[in-house]
């Protein structure tokens, strides 16, 4: 234990080596918890370089400075708690944002052949708007399952017709989009049941109408 802390503290201090040694040596369970669920930053660095030196301080001679920033360890469990419970009530609202998303998406892929023709533009768009938002609002959930807290929202770009655009936004719409045609193909290919298939290659061909718009702008 000893000579593995030691490497530790001369090599780096790498936060995941030193949570692995804390999970194998130390002996609290919630600051355990509570170093693996906050992650890397200052104060848990701090808190781990304190614990781990305090485990081989009785055999080498080792200063243990405690640094300003550590909090005791019931207040340190009583702010995580109070981030999973402030997570868990942003979940339940992105969960019934999806379910709702699903919802307006099924509708408009469902009435977009009956649109007049001179509104199925703006209604194909709004479709790309939430398609988006959907797969934010899914990358931050499946975070949330992984981590077991729910990473910050990513400030939402809006998106605006081709011909509102300047000569650089349709060039960065132009990557964005490509990457979304690539995607829908794929999903398209691999989809498991006639609906997904279905929706995958409507989506892929809307994008697909919205690249070859601005490719053919950027032309001009």
């Amino acid at each position: 234990m000893i000579e593995e802390i030691n490497d530790w503290l001369d090599h780096g201090r790498d936060y995941r080596t030193g949570l692995s040694l804390y999970d194998q040596y130390g002996t609290s369970a919630s600051l355990k918890r509570i170093l693996s669920v906050g992650g890397e930053n200052t104060r848990n660095k701090d808190t781990l370089l304190y614990e781990l030196r305090k485990l081989i301080r009785d055999k080498k001679k080792i200063p243990v400075i405690i640094p300003h920033e550590i909090l005791k360890p019931e207040k340190v469990v009583a702010q995580v708690n109070d981030r999973i419970e402030t997570d868990q009530g942003k979940v339940l609202a992105l969960e019934l944002e999806r379910k709702n998303l699903y919802k307006v998406l099924d509708n408009s892929h469902a009435t977009l052949g009956f649109v007049e023709k001179d509104k199925r533009k703006d209604q194909a768009l709004e479709i790309l708007k939430a398609d988006e938002q959907l797969n934010k609002i899914n990358a931050r959930l499946d975070y949330f399952k992984l981590h077991g807290v729910l990473p910050p929202e990513t400030v939402t770009e809006t998106v605006k017709g081709a011909d509102s655009l300047s000569p650089g936004e349709l060039i960065h719409r132009q990557v964005v989009v490509r990457t979304y045609v690539s995607k829908y193909k794929r999903l398209a290919e691999t989809g498991k049941s006639l609906k997904d298939i279905a929706k995958n290659r409507d989506l892929q061909a809307r994008y697909q109408l919205e690249l070859d718009d601005i490719n053919e702008r950027l032309k001009k």
